[in-house]
Parts: structure tokens; C-alpha cells; sequence
């Protein structure tokens, strides 16, 4: 798409090249200025304290006109949010949505923190720009999902507080606690049977365009056997777990569906319209394609249905694969399972966690959890890095606004988002339980991280 036709743009170089070889991302103007923009965004709504008043923000950003996006003073009124630095029309989008919906009353601590949860093992950049990609520049789309995004994982999925250190020991734990909650503990069953009995995991390798693969056996579902909250949680936690084998340069995933010996039964509409909600609402664009295979023509009237809640624009992602020959459209013959008649001929089989678990006191596999002076140091100096990356961006932001070199200070930014992933592998073990895919090795921090 040519330069200032509004749709976001791959990089040249992505911007999630700055944590593995610290090479300043290269973007076309108006997307630079967008990424800029939402930036001065977030920076204003993180900070109690007023940005300098002399940042402008860009007039090709967004295709505001220069009359719109001209010489704004930048304070924090009593809302809390930025009264002035988009265009008059987009101020006041701004200002109903911050009315209408609660993931902009986040406060500015609150939001700080979980922005920088949310990065976790991508380069704060790729991060933000993928909200500006998913909503086609559109700066103010773009700060609501994001913000969307951050109120969900902190105040209702609790993915950072709860979700990820609590993980399979956790639901261990519970399933055999006698004193556990009866509902909690049917929910830790749910959780736990999706990982045993395969309804669904993550594939070994990638697609042909290089996103992980989500594969789930249909057949092996009950309609009903457990409570919703056990899909939603296990969503959460897979969509974050898969973030950590996802190559750099990609932030999408693909669903593979295997509808051998599907029956009736199998169907169940509460995963799908959970899939459904947490892929739109909190990770646009982290569904890439959904492949449908060996679908019976007994599974015909059910497609019917499903279609009714699907975008129309969605239909050309979903698509319906019966051989061997079909699959290889979209995979490699070793990605494939072997009974699926491709080549990869590893059997899965769920090995549970260590139960010597660091909560009950003992060791175990997830031992530096219990280690809080330790996560605490690490923590803080997360945070430390955070700022001086953000001080950096602000003059990043200064100097290219007025015309200024602004080369020192990309590399600048590179090296302090080179840190923070770097920070984030070493303080992962402190704040995350293992999971099956540490048990299998796949999830490995970068050789670089641990320098």
C-alpha cells in the first residue's frame, strides 16, 4: 500500500528486530508518525506530570489536516486524560469514549504497570504498533484496544496478578485441595483436562507464512463437562503462553481444526464464542486464519450457524481443507501430525508439572516464584529501564517534530527496548509457572537475553 494511503505498512526492518540484533526499525513517514503519536498518547495518560509543551504532535500522523494538528499545549486535566494534541475531531472521540468505557479510567500507575506486562517478550514498539496495524493508523481506534487490552489482562482475566503464576501447578494444586472451592476446583478440572486430552495445543514449528499453530481435536471435546471459566481461562493462558514461541516478526496465530471423528456432541457453542470475544476484544488480529479439516458434512448445518456470528470480511480467512494435498497449501509436510499424514511423528503426551510446587513449600520446577525479594529487585529494575525509555521517546518524539537528527536516539530507544526484553527473560521465572512447553523445551529465552 503506497505512503499515506492510511493502511499500516510491515516495516522494512520490524520493529521486533531491535530485540535481537538492536537495528532501529525503519517505517515510512506517516507510519512513524502515527507510532509517535499514540506514544504521546499513552505517555500522557501514564504520567500525573505535564509532557513538555514544546512536542508537537504530527500533521501526517493520521491524515489530520495542519490546521487540526497544530502547536497544542500538552496537560493532564482533572479527568486524567489529554485535553489537547489530536485533532479537535479526534479529542472529542477521545473524550466519549473515556465517558462511555471503563478501560479508560485505568489509573495512571495501574496503566504504566500494565503496558509493560502486556510487552512481556516483544519490543514495546512492535507492541504498540500492533494495535496502530490492527486499526489501520487510526491513532484514537488504535489507544482503545490497547487500553481495552490492559483493563482486561489486569481487572478481569488478572493474567499477570493471577493467571500466569498460578498456571497447570496451580490447577494441580487445586484439583487436589479437599478444602478447595467445589466450583473452582471443576473449573481447575476443565483447565487441565483441555491440556491431557488434547482439545487443544500448540504444534511444533510454523505455518508456511510463519505464524504458530493453535491445533485442536475436535472429537476430543464434551459439550457441557465443564464450566466456562475453565475455557476462559485456559484462552488467556494459551494466547500468552503462545506469545512466547511466536516468531518475532509475527503477533498472529493460525487455528487448525481436525474434525476426524467428529460427532455430534463435539459441538459447543460457549468455546467458540469465547474464542470469539477475547481474539476481537483484546488481541485483534492474533487470529490470522482458522483451517477446517476433514469437516464432515454433518458439521454443514453447524457452519451455517457459526457463520451468522463471524464477519463477512472473516470469510476469506476460514478455509475448508479435506487431504493431505489441501493442508500443504498452508503447512509443511513435517509440521503436519503424523495422523494427519504428515511427517511429524512426535506423539504428544502431557507430562504434569512438578508437585513438589514452591507454594506447598517444597521445591519444584517453579521454585523462584516463592523467591519475592529476588522478583522484587528484577521488577524494579524493569521499571527503571521503562522510564529511561520513555524519556528517550519523549525526546525522540521532540526532535523529530522539529526537525532534528533523530538516528542517536532511535538507537538509543533500540538499546533500552533491548534491555527491557532482556530484563523480562530474567525476571520470566520469578512471575510465570512452567508450563508443559518449558517441560518440552520450547520455550527457550534468546541467546542474547541471557548475556
Amino acid at each position: 500500500m503506497a505512503e499515506g494511503s492510511g493502511t499500516w505498512e510491515e516495516p522494512r526492518t520490524p520493529l521486533a528486530a531491535v530485540a535481537s540484533n538492536n537495528v532501529t526499525a525503519t517505517l515510512p513517514t506517516p507510519q512513524e508518525s502515527a507510532l509517535q503519536e499514540l506514544w504521546l498518547r499513552i505517555l500522557e495518560l501514564t504520567s500525573t506530570a505535564p509532557l513538555s509543551s514544546s512536542v508537537t504532535l504530527p500533521s501526517k500522523a493520521t491524515g489530520y489536516s495542519q490546521a487540526q494538528s497544530s502547536a497544542h499545549a500538552h496537560r493532564m486535566p482533572a479527568s486524567g486524560l489529554p485535553a489537547n494534541g489530536l485533532s479537535a475531531t479526534a479529542a472529542n472521540r477521545t473524550q466519549q469514549r473515556s465517558r462511555k468505557h471503563d478501560h479508560w479510567r485505568l489509573n495512571p500507575l495501574e496503566l504504566h504497570h500494565g503496558i509493560y506486562e502486556a510487552t512481556r517478550c516483544f519490543s514495546a514498539d512492535w507492541w504498540v504498533s500492533y494495535y496502530l496495524r490492527a486499526n489501520n493508523n487510526d491513532v484514537v481506534s488504535a489507544l482503545d484496544d490497547l487500553l481495552r487490552h490492559v483493563h482486561w489482562r489486569r481487572r478481569i482475566a488478572k493474567v499477570d496478578s493471577d493467571l500466569l503464576p498460578w498456571g497447570e501447578a496451580g490447577a494441580w494444586r487445586t484439583v487436589q485441595n479437599p478444602d478447595a472451592d467445589p466450583r473452582e476446583r471443576r473449573i481447575a478440572e476443565g483447565f487441565l483436562s483441555i491440556l491431557q486430552n488434547e482439545e487443544a495445543r500448540i504444534l511444533k514449528g510454523t505455518d508456511r507464512l510463519g505464524r504458530i499453530i493453535c491445533f485442536i481435536k475436535v472429537k476430543n471435546h464434551r459439550a457441557g463437562l465443564y464450566p466456562a471459566e475453565s475455557y476462559e481461562r485456559y484462552l488467556a493462558w494459551h494466547c500468552e503462553i503462545s506469545r512466547m514461541m511466536m516468531p518475532e516478526t509475527r503477533g498472529d496465530g493460525i487455528l487448525l481444526l481436525d474434525f476426524e471423528g467428529y460427532r455430534v456432541q463435539n459441538f459447543d457453542w460457549r468455546p467458540l464464542k469465547i474464542i470469539t470475544k477475547i481474539m476481537k476484544d483484546y488481541y485483534p488480529q492474533g487470529l490470522g486464519d482458522v483451517i477446517m479439516h476433514r469437516a464432515p458434512a454433518l458439521f454443514t448445518p453447524v457452519w451455517l450457524l457459526i457463520k451468522r456470528v463471524i464477519r463477512e470480511d472473516y470469510y476469506s480467512h476460514i478455509h475448508f481443507t479435506k487431504n493431505l494435498t489441501d493442508l500443504r497449501r498452508y503447512l509443511s509436510y513435517q509440521t503436519i501430525p503424523a495422523d494427519m499424514g504428515g511427517g511429524d511423528d512426535s506423539e504428544y503426551h502431557y507430562s504434569p508439572p512438578d508437585l513438589d510446587d514452591p507454594i506447598n513449600g517444597g521445591g519444584g520446577e517453579s521454585v523462584q516464584i516463592r523467591r519475592e525479594y529476588e522478583r522484587r529487585m528484577l521488577q524494579e529494575q524493569h521499571m527503571e529501564t521503562a522510564r529511561l525509555f520513555e524519556e528517550t521517546t519523549r525526546e525522540w518524539i521532540d526532535a523529530s517534530r522539529r526537525g532534528r537528527e533523530t538516528s542517536g536516539l532511535n538507537s538509543l530507544r533500540a538499546r533500552y527496548q533491548q534491555d527491557l526484553l532482556a530484563m523480562y527473560w530474567k525476571l520470566d521465572p520469578y512471575i510465570r509457572s512452567r508450563s508443559i512447553y518449558d517441560r518440552l523445551g520450547w520455550i527457550q529465552p534468546p541467546e542474547w537475553a541471557l548475556e
